[in-house]
């Protein structure tokens, strides 16, 4: 394994020594890491807690305390997921309390350490210190990465462990690894699957390339290969104890499948805070053609600049001394997507871009060797020479044209990341609000949910709470948006004088807004009211109650008398 004076002291690229490198020592190489490190912390600590937590991140909330009261075995017994980061949000907010902080704290010091991780990797693959550094730059300025650095779940932490895992494994394709190695890769390749299950994805990408490397199984394979069996008999430990989940269903399909390949490589360039917003592409349904219409001259450009980059970086990578890190760097590219998408036809797992984030850091490198790759100094060097009189020397049309799309790259990803802090279109579901809000409701109103998963933030949150035969749960038949629908129908004149309906996530449980439409129609509209992700709508009920109500308008469904 190199050591970081190895590291300091290798030349870029392929083709030789390059002067201007050599200029740069490794003290100050490191001062460059540490300036981009601290950087990349500022903006994953700005604004932790400005934003309320979200669906996902009160679930991990929910099994952090979970493992606090009953350990492991009560963990298995709530969620499925891998255990190790409710073990690391326990011990969190066991510190700091049960607040956006705590929670997320985790998340932001994995994003913060995958930034110095990001530049050791891309130095050993590639041996380029200006490629390495461009890489650790775009890891801290990404409004992906910035994301997930800032959700109180699992990826950040994924995200670091498939780094260290790469950073491990990578000498092996230049010699054995020694038994300190080994037993690290071990530790580092169960912590990985502690935290997500697909970091298997990773390692049957390694071994995929393992295999076309070498066309046969080395002794080093061998070695290696016995560091992930051992790793997987810890983790199956776990397995065992959530295997009953094994058959729970995995929910509503995610719609247009050629499409999710090339969005998450967009989001791994764009994050969630450039084009369409991940609600508006939930909820577009007929009108996506529209929607994406509307973003699509910034994404096109955006798209433009980044495949620029890219066959810079494939050109870039070819040249490089080792074949070997060209090869890894498309295996890890594409191997862990497509093994995901596969996933999803032989498990009840669905499709998702976070999932699939350990593919993230070789996007960034690979966009680094072509940012990397361009004749920046012939700027310079044009600017003197013309001072003395000399002709200048003028980069070319191709790198010219790769220069004008790092300008471009760089606009559009500092608009994502300002939009992360600013645009309330792209923020999280602020249930936080919408709670404050709710309790501000008249005793004798009435409220209403198109989607019963708003229950779970509501009851974090403090606010009240709907009936139960007004909330629509997409996962049951007897509480279907027709059935909820039937229900309103059945409420007698004096129920309330006032209904509120929360529209959260309406396009998992009711797309059609069947809930609305009712209200809209016999009702009287008093009041909109919203924040990111989440609608309040106020309504004064006009009908009259009880027998004559359904006479008058027979139920969608039958109504369940008992």
């Amino acid at each position: 394994m190199h050591n970081f004076g190895d590291l300091a002291n290798r030349q870029d690229g392929a083709a030789g020594p390059n002067p201007g490198n050599r200029m740069m020592t490794s003290r100050q190489m490191w001062l460059l890491v540490a300036i981009i490190t601290v950087a990349g912390a500022i903006l994953r600590f700005l604004g932790l807690d400005w934003q309320s937590l979200w669906l996902d991140e009160a679930s991990s909330l929910r099994n952090a305390h979970a493992f606090g009261r009953e350990g492991i075995q009560g963990l298995a017994h709530v969620d499925q997921i891998a255990p190790l980061h409710s073990v690391v949000l326990w011990l969190s907010t066991s510190l700091g309390g049960d607040t956006e902080f705590a929670i997320r704290l985790p998340s932001v010091i994995a994003g913060i350490l995958s930034i110095p991780l990001t530049f050791i990797v891309a130095k050993r693959m590639f041996g380029s210190r200006s490629a390495a550094l461009v890489s650790a730059a775009l890891v801290a300025l990404s409004p992906f990465a910035i994301w997930f650095s800032q959700e109180g779940r699992m990826y950040a932490l994924l995200l670091l462990a498939g780094l260290a895992y790469i950073a491990l494994v990578w000498p092996i394709v230049e010699r054995p690894l020694k038994m300190s190695e080994l037993v690290l890769l071990t530790l580092c390749t169960t912590l990985g699957l502690g935290m997500h299950h697909y970091m298997a994805l990773l390692m049957l990408s390694f071994g995929l390339f393992l295999l076309i490397k070498d066309r046969t199984i080395t002794k080093r394979a061998w070695a290696w290969g016995f560091t992930q069996i051992v790793a997987s008999l810890i983790f199956s430990y776990w397995m065992l104890l959530t295997i009953h989940t094994l058959d729970n269903p995995a929910g509503n399909a995610k719609p247009g499948f050629l499409f999710w390949v090339p969005y998450a490589y967009y989001s791994f360039v764009a994050g969630f805070s450039f084009g369409p917003s991940t609600q508006e592409l939930a909820s577009a349904g007929r009108n996506l053609v529209n929607i994406v219409l509307t973003h699509a001259i910034p994404v096109l450009l955006l798209a433009v600049a980044t495949m620029t980059l890219i066959a810079f970086g494939v050109a870039k990578a070819l040249r490089s001394r080792d074949k070997s890190a060209a090869l890894w760097l498309a295996i890890w590219l594409v191997g862990p997507v497509l093994l995901s998408v596969i996933a999803t036809f032989i498990s009840n797992v669905q499709f998702n871009v976070r999932y699939v984030i350990i593919s993230f850091p070789p996007l960034m490198i690979l966009l680094a060797l072509g940012i990397a790759t361009l004749p920046w100094s012939s700027l310079r060097r044009s600017r003197s020479d013309a001072q003395a009189s000399l002709d200048p020397v003028k980069p070319g049309t191709a790198s010219l044209a790769g220069m004008a799309a790092t300008v471009v790259l760089t606009a559009c990803l500092s608009i994502a990341t300002i939009n992360l802090y600013t645009v309330p279109g792209y923020a999280k579901t602020d249930s936080r609000s919408l709670a404050r809000f709710l309790r501000t409701m008249p005793p004798n109103a009435l409220l209403a949910t198109d989607n019963n998963r708003v229950i779970k933030m509501l009851k974090h949150y403090g606010g009240p709470l709907p009936e139960l035969k007004l909330q629509v749960d997409y996962r049951t038949e007897d509480m279907s948006p027709e059935r909820v629908v039937a229900n309103m129908r059945r409420l007698p004149a004096n129920a309330g004088d006032e209904i509120w309906l929360i529209e959260y996530r309406s396009w998992e449980a009711d797309p059609n807004h069947l809930l609305r439409a009712e209200l809209d129609r016999d009702s009287k509209p008093l009041a909109v009211h919203t924040w990111p992700g989440v609608t309040v709508r106020r309504y004064r009920p006009t009908w009259i109650g009880g027998s004559a109500w359904r006479e008058a308008r027979p139920s969608l469904v039958p109504v369940n008398q008992s």
